[in-house]
């Protein structure tokens, strides 16, 4: 990774300045502190025997300056990205993966955001309704722990999901799940896969799965990500005419197609016309009168689905009380998405 063209970026809305990609564990010594930085990320390759120096991977670093908070502040930091690496488009089941890595004087303050899958459309954060997109960003909270940051119609969700008493359903933002049910580790790779299954849309049967270094934290089954497909009324035009076809009608092939584009322009200039296509040739009718009677056809709306990876990373959060207090950073790499079926 050189840059950011594996991801296929659809949209970047904040926080260009402050990601980098980083390919040798030397170049982190270029960053303040990041002396410091980078001999926490080789103590804790050896001591859990992953690859050593030599063999590291390239990382995106995101930056958080002193006193910066959610992208709508004054003073942003992190980053925030929608990205479509791979067409989930008819998807159902779809598994994302990435390793974090926060420093060992990382300082959590009240909390912040992670990446996640979203589907939709972008925009599904920020207090947004929800009620056709989703999202299933993770967060960290005070202390280092986590959570499942759900955006997804909130008046749909079961009675059990809420009432969990790791759950805290935010009227105005987006659902708390599981919080406190793992922890992320300072000073070393924390390894984040989430499973997630869209519900049969109007059911509440949707799933999703945490694994935290390999080991289950999140498991629900009772999730809403979207609704059932919604009738919509369609306009639909008919037209009454008693004039009968112009000769230019029999002509076929690209003759044909001259000859009733020059009737068309000669009819346009004095009367209205309408062109009909059919498999032998075009033809071209050329009304005095037209009457339009308009119609209501009902049709179906898609249910939502998978779009792609929204990373999205920053403190917050809302608010001055959740901005860091000094430069921080984090770094991310090895993601993945499978798409399952």
């Amino acid at each position: 990774m050189k840059d950011l063209s594996a991801f296929n970026v659809t949209h970047f809305p904040s926080g260009k300045q402050n990601i980098a990609v980083i390919d040798s564990i030397s170049a982190l010594t270029i960053v303040p502190g990041g002396s410091l930085y980078a001999q926490d990320i080789i103590e804790s390759q050896n001591t859990i025997n992953t690859p050593n120096v030599t063999g590291f991977t390239a990382a995106l670093q995101l930056v958080y300056p002193a006193n910066s908070v959610n992208p709508a502040s004054k003073s942003p930091g992190g980053a925030e990205f929608y990205a479509s690496p791979l067409n989930l488009s008819d998807a159902k089941n779809v598994t994302m993966e990435y390793s974090v890595y926060f420093p060992a004087d990382f300082d959590w303050v009240k909390g912040g955001k992670l990446p996640g899958l979203y589907g939709g459309h972008t925009g599904c954060s920020g207090g947004a309704a929800a009620e056709d997109c989703f999202s299933t960003r993770l967060m960290w909270r005070q202390g280092g722990a986590g959570e499942l940051y759900l955006y997804a119609p909130k008046r749909k969700q079961t009675k059990a999901l809420c009432s969990d008493p790791q759950s805290v359903c935010d009227s105005e933002y987006g659902l708390s799940i599981g919080r406190g049910s793992f922890h992320y580790s300072r000073g070393n790779w924390t390894t984040l896969r989430q499973d997630v299954v869209l519900n049969t849309p109007g059911k509440q049967d949707g799933a999703f799965a945490l694994f935290v270094d390999g080991m289950q934290a999140i498991n629900r089954t009772d999730i809403f990500y979207r609704d059932a497909p919604q009738q919509k009324k369609k306009s639909k035009s008919k037209t009454k005419s008693s004039t009968s076809p112009t000769s230019q009608q029999t002509q076929g092939g690209l003759l044909g197609i001259l000859a009733v584009t020059a009737a068309a322009q000669e009819a346009v200039a004095s009367r209205s016309y309408i062109i009909h296509t059919a498999r032998e040739a075009p033809t071209i009718i050329v009304a005095d009168k037209i009457s339009v009677d308009s119609t209501s056809d009902a049709s179906e709306e898609p249910a939502v689905g998978f779009v792609g990876l929204f990373f999205s990373t920053f403190f917050g959060g809302h608010g001055d009380g959740w901005a860091t207090p000094k430069q921080q950073y984090t770094w991310f790499k090895d993601f993945a998405i499978t798409r399952n079926f």
